[in-house]
């Protein structure tokens, strides 16, 4: 049965427009809208070091170090082109980076940011973050990560540096002055908690002010990278705050007020803390624990926003609120792709019946309709430990995203098969497009040196390496490829078929032993962006990487 979603009563004004559009993408895989010889994979290029993609744009990655955690530009012939400057990292030694077409934006560790120019490294501006608010200590800041579906900024909308209170790291943050924290919470003065900075001159391009007890959550990009998103406290109770890049102007609204479909209703607890995930400009997902019990998952669709502070307005409106752990489609991980489609895959649990459930239920840029769609269901093979790994955004597959375009069509998911190794299933249907057979993936593993078969790839028998985990699975539009990484090897199949293109073994010149062969190896982590692939393997000796770009002349 359908899942109609019920609306809460809360406060709220303003609308954000929506353009509604269909399930179907806008342009060929691959295309990238111009003319010349088909894109293809450039050769293998060994690093002497392990290093992961934090941003990349035609021709020029931004590369990690993973061993010293310092960045610096290459090229696509693996060459050194400059060394950034030593940035903030946050989580788990995450560079606070991002980039346009022309210049990427560093954040230091004092907090500022400085833009420098991609091919030179030329530094053309640098904003001080000391001069924020007296009130906001500059390392309290952090730059505000580019969406999913716009990983290169476009436009000329300013970048955000968004106030918190925690630092991923668990590293100790200056104190606000006393004169700003010595009085009760009822007299504390309100601080900068964002700033916009024009990205042409590094100049403030705006600032916006609130409680600094009242920001709760970290600040994550709107889905259509057009916008912040926040989650803030109302005298205790939280609410959903989204500002526009360009202007500054902020709207918001509660998430909890009277009646039967509230936070409070569902069991939240006043002042805990509730994640955010952005999945269109008025769709929402929210975690938090109720009752300190397991996690809550809801989706929550913003019907009216509120252009002023809700907590001073008496002006109404309505938010809608479907509870994710408790109906379907799918619980807990729904996810945008690259390409700006909301999907959900339920992953099989290893109880009762082995099926994948899923849903696709928007596409680029759409809001979620009211009625949900009944998700399918596909067979799927009974999970082992490390099976089916989840990247910590929703997405069903260790690294990447395993969504494939299709040209008039409704895209694919790719998933572990039952029957087959991989399959590529309709997200919209469930139905199979095409399969990866056992047999292909166990010759492509010999091929490529891999081991002759193994039980976590989805084939039968043993083989070096059996415990690396089962496929991670990464769709790659400049050639319309997915890749899956398994077992020591990288394999490159056809998107729209399955067929395989090439395989990669995670050996080479850098992995060498002392009689010069290159060594057995395992597949570390693999990381992508743009047109960029990092192979990162982890041999005996010593962890290295392997660089591959996409050539398009």
């Amino acid at each position: 049965m359908a899942v109609r979603r019920t609306a809460v009563a809360v406060s709220a004004a303003a609308a954000i427009a929506l353009a509604g559009c269909s399930l179907l993408p806008g342009a060929p895989p691959g295309d990238h809208g111009s003319p010349g010889a088909k894109p293809h994979w450039g050769e293998w290029i060994d690093l002497p070091f392990a290093s992961s993609i934090v941003t990349a744009k035609d021709g020029l990655v931004v590369l990690k170090n993973d061993e010293t955690q310092r960045l610096a530009v290459y090229d696509a012939s693996g060459g050194k082109k400059w060394d950034l400057p030593k940035v903030k990292m946050v989580g788990t030694y995450e560079p606070v980076v991002v980039a346009d077409a022309d210049r990427i934006y560093a954040q230091l560790p004092n907090g500022s940011v400085t833009a420098l120019d991609w091919e030179s490294g030329n530094r053309a501006w640098t904003f001080d973050a000391a001069s924020i608010d007296r009130c906001a200590p500059a390392d309290h800041f952090t730059l505000v990560s580019a969406s999913r579906t716009h990983p290169l900024l476009s436009g000329d909308n300013p970048l955000v540096l968004s106030y918190g209170s925690e630092d991923a790291n668990g590293e100790e943050l200056s104190a606000p002055p006393s004169a700003c924290t010595d009085r009760s919470n009822s007299s504390l003065p309100d601080i900068t908690t964002l700033v916009g900075i024009d990205r042409a001159s590094g100049k403030r391009a705006w600032a916006a002010k609130d409680g600094s007890i009242n920001v709760i959550d970290t600040a994550v990009a709107t889905a259509d990278g057009t916008g912040v998103a926040r989650i803030v406290s109302h005298r205790g109770y939280p609410g959903l705050s989204v500002t526009e890049a360009a202007t500054g102007h902020t709207s918001d609204a509660p998430l909890v007020s009277g009646g039967q479909d509230s936070l409070t209703a569902r069991g939240y607890t006043p002042g805990e803390r509730v994640h955010l995930r952005a999945l269109g400009a008025r769709d929402y997902v929210l975690d938090y624990s109720a009752d300190g019990a397991e996690q809550t998952t809801l989706m929550v669709h913003v019907d009216e926003w509120n252009p002023a502070n809700a907590g001073k307005s008496g002006k109404t409106g309505a938010v809608t609120m479907t509870s994710t752990g408790a109906q379907p489609p799918c619980p807990a991980t729904t996810a945008v792709s690259a390409q700006g489609y909301i999907y959900c895959i339920a992953l099989p649990q290893g109880r009762g019946r082995n099926v994948y459930r899923g849903a696709l239920l928007a596409a680029a840029d759409a809001a979620l309709p009211v009625t949900l769609p009944d998700p399918w269901e596909h067979p799927a093979p009974v999970p082992e430990e490390g099976d089916y790994a989840d990247a910590g955004d929703g997405a069903a597959t260790s690294f990447g995203d395993p969504l494939i375009p299709r040209e008039g069509k409704s895209p694919l998911v790719a998933l572990l098969g039952k029957e087959a190794a991989v399959e590529a299933v309709d997200a919209a249907t469930g139905e199979t497009a095409w399969q990866l057979k056992k047999a292909d993936l166990t010759a492509a593993l010999g091929r490529a040196g891999g081991g002759a078969s193994a039980s976590a790839a989805g084939a039968d028998g043993d083989a070096d390496g059996a415990d690396d985990p089962a496929p991670a699975m990464r769709y790659v539009p400049g050639v319309d490829e997915l890749q899956i990484a398994t077992l020591g090897t990288v394999i490159g199949l056809s998107a729209q078929t399955g067929e395989v293109a090439w395989t990669e073994q995670a050996t080479g010149s850098a992995t060498a032993g002392a009689s010069g062969a290159p060594q057995r190896a395992s597949i570390g982590m693999v990381t992508g962006a743009g047109d960029f692939l990092d192979l990162k393997i982890d041999a005996a000796e010593k962890s290295t990487s392997r660089l591959r770009a996409v050539q398009h002349g």
